[in-house]
């Protein structure tokens, strides 16, 4: 370029900022600085400060973006920026009359560009922040939401539309979207009865470059504090309408970032996401500690199956489920529908009812797609996907029903498949799994690689290979040493610790104290700590010796580990069982982490404690996740299912003592 052109596309930058400078200035002037105005529930004139200077920042913007026109192109970027920062921020559309007024104002007097100004200003009201939530929500091709009876919901019940839709995406079973929406309705009216806290796009600012609105991550920022208390008051409203904690966090997180505009194109940017305690976010989704650990199973089979290859697999069966499950286990009502009859045989159809069967065993959702279950959908009936030896749904439905609710089962039979397919490491990833799954909807799945490479970069290196269940790769039960090759950490070999409750317990703190023990909430902290300082135990707080114990074994063995619960009665948590469960009588531990990756009951670090822990442990204590494994090798613990996003450890009634019951005889 000449120099001459970019002497003058820098004046004009200049004039461009210049002008947003003075337009910010005159409306802080006029509107932040007005005296006599009453506060409510904070420095009203400070948030309008706050609010206008966003508007001069995107008159700023603007005027820079612009300034390659000269001044009339600074001056029109600097309208655009202003009037779009202006309608998509809370503060400022309560004063956005003033607004309008001020802003033209200044622009006749220094420009006479009042329908410049004008048309912006419009267009920006007219629809830029419903246009963005509708693109978001046609972005993310979910076959439940059905954005024109959304929005026919929501008018009736006075919500968002796009929170109605998130209701639809999240398909809870018990009733209707409409009652549901009706019971969110009726809540929110209790806890926000001034109806301050409904706008989801509060806290939200628009930025020249971003095509979708931003709320502050900082906490001390007054827009991220008002943004809090619109989740606070929709979560709230959620759970009273009977949704659980996990479920109303899904549907109020997918119902933002659709207000916010967001959509697979500008969402993920490339990174891995933030790990939220045992949750992780990423492109405005919040995934369950119940997910994750089912991307980790995928993951860590990947690694076993295909080493060398693993990441290219790991993509494809990532891709997979969340398309076909959302990364949940899916058992089967066994209901036959119409297009049951239509097109599966009669012979077939008869066993349909033995598919209620799967509702017994740990699930998190529920569906009616032909006879499929699992985290890939795979048919129970008619196939052989679930098929081992001798047992198949003929001979053996409720085996394979079990096997197919395997995750780690599920996923690598899918893996199986998938390595029979030639050069399916060089093919695109979508189209391996459409060859796999024979999807009515082939174009999903490439959809998701951007979502299956943020799990990888997230999850990826320090999720270990696991342990193959039996029936895959003709190889049976794996032969898993008590401590494996590669475990890391720690030396302990998982023989009895001895010594008083005190004494025990002191250990475990002074592990925590280097950082060794994690805890999941403080109650287990000061459970074991009040052993520690030689304090009187309430009867409701007790943990027995076998408890402290095994704690202890796990400091040896590992370098780091988190604690998930110990004694419920001492908190009044009814979780679980509730005043049946072992937690209830503090003879039971949840682990949550051996050195450092989450444990699932079959990966290799829970094997190693499990092994160790069974040479010692009373013969009727337990332990969980008897589902999650697929295979046996405890001798002396009896085994059941539980949750696979931790280890259930428990002591037997008749002991409080670890080593002092012998194991029971093979055979």
């Amino acid at each position: 370029m000449p120099a001459g052109g970019a002497k003058a596309t820098g004046t004009a930058s200049k004039l461009g900022a210049g002008l947003a400078k003075n337009v910010g200035g005159a409306a802080i002037s006029k509107i932040g600085g007005a005296k006599g105005a009453k506060s409510s529930g904070g420095d009203a004139g400070s948030e309008g400060k706050q609010a206008l200077k966003d508007v001069a920042a995107g008159a700023a913007q603007g005027a820079l973006h612009g300034a390659a026109g000269g001044v009339a192109g600074a001056a029109a970027g600097a309208a655009k920026g202003a009037a779009v920062s202006a309608v998509r921020n809370r503060t400022t559309r309560r004063v956005i009359v003033g607004l309008v007024l001020v802003i033209v104002a200044v622009m006749v007097g220094v420009l006479t560009l009042p329908m410049m100004l004008g048309g912006a200003l419009v267009s920006a009201l007219g629809g830029s922040q419903e246009q963005g939530t509708t693109r978001s929500v046609e972005q993310s091709e979910d076959e439940n939401v059905r954005p024109g009876e959304a929005r026919q919901i929501g008018d009736e019940h006075q919500l968002p539309w796009y929170l109605v839709a998130s209701i639809q995406a999240q398909k809870k079973e018990g009733k209707p979207t409409d009652e549901w929406s009706a019971a969110v309705a009726r809540e929110l009216d209790k806890v926000d009865k001034e109806r301050r806290h409904r706008d989801l796009r509060t806290g939200g600012l628009a930025y020249s470059d971003k095509s979708y609105l931003v709320i502050p991550s900082a906490d001390t920022d007054p827009r991220h504090q008002a943004a809090e208390q619109v989740r606070e008051v929709h979560l709230q409203a959620l759970q009273g309408a009977g949704f659980t904690e996990g479920e109303a966090g899904q549907i109020y997180n997918r119902a933002l970032s659709w207000a916010l505009g967001e959509d697979q194109c500008t969402s993920g940017g490339g990174d891995s996401g933030q790990i939220v305690g045992d949750e992780w976010v990423y492109g405005g989704e919040t995934y369950t500690k119940e997910q994750v650990a089912i991307m980790r199973t995928i993951i860590g089979i990947a690694k076993t199956m295909q080493p060398g290859k693993e990441e290219e697999a790991a993509i494809i069966g990532l891709i997979t489920a969340r398309v076909e499950s959302r990364f949940q286990n899916y058992a089967n009502d066994g209901v036959v529908t119409d297009l049951d009859r239509s097109n599966t045989p009669a012979s077939q159809l008869e066993h349909y009812s033995e598919l209620e069967y799967s509702l017994t065993l740990p699930h998190d959702a529920v569906g009616t797609d032909h006879s499929s279950v699992g985290i890939v959908q795979q048919q129970v009936i008619g196939g052989s996907w679930g098929t081992v030896g001798d047992s198949d749904w003929k001979t053996d439905i409720e085996g394979v029903i079990k096997r197919l609710m395997n995750p780690a089962f599920s996923i690598a039979r899918f893996y199986e498949a998938m390595g029979k397919i030639s050069g399916w490491d060089t093919k695109p990833p979508g189209d391996v799994a459409q060859d796999v799954q024979v999807s009515a909807f082939p174009d999903k799945y490439e959809k998701q690689i951007e979502l299956a490479k943020a799990i990888w970069q997230q999850f990826g290196a320090d999720t270990p290979a696991l342990a193959l269940p039996d029936g895959i790769g003709g190889i049976g039960s794996p032969e898993i040493s008590d401590k494996p090759a590669g475990c890391r950490g720690g030396t302990g070999d998982g023989t009895v610790p001895t010594g008083t409750d005190q004494e025990l317990a002191q250990e475990i703190m002074a592990a925590a104290a280097a950082g060794k023990v994690l805890w999941w909430e403080p109650a287990a902290r000061d459970q074991i700590g009040a052993y520690a300082n030689g304090e009187k135990i309430s009867p409701a707080c007790t943990l027995d010796t076998g408890v402290l114990q095994a704690l202890v074994m796990a400091t040896r063995m590992y370098d780091v580990f988190s604690i998930n619960s110990l004694n419920r009665r001492c908190v009044d948590d009814h979780a679980g069982t509730g005043t049946a469960s072992y937690h209830w009588k503090g003879k039971a531990i949840d682990f949550g982490h051996f050195n450092g990756i989450q444990v699932t009951g079959a990966d290799p670090e829970s094997i190693r404690f499990i092994l160790a822990f069974d040479k010692v442990a009373p013969r009727d204590s337990g332990v969980g996740q008897l589902d999650c494994r697929g295979w046996q090798k405890i001798t002396t613990m009896r085994e059941f299912k539980d949750a696979c996003h931790h280890l259930h450890i428990e002591i037997g009634l008749s002991s409080t003592t670890l080593g002092d019951t012998p194991a029971k005889p093979e055979g």
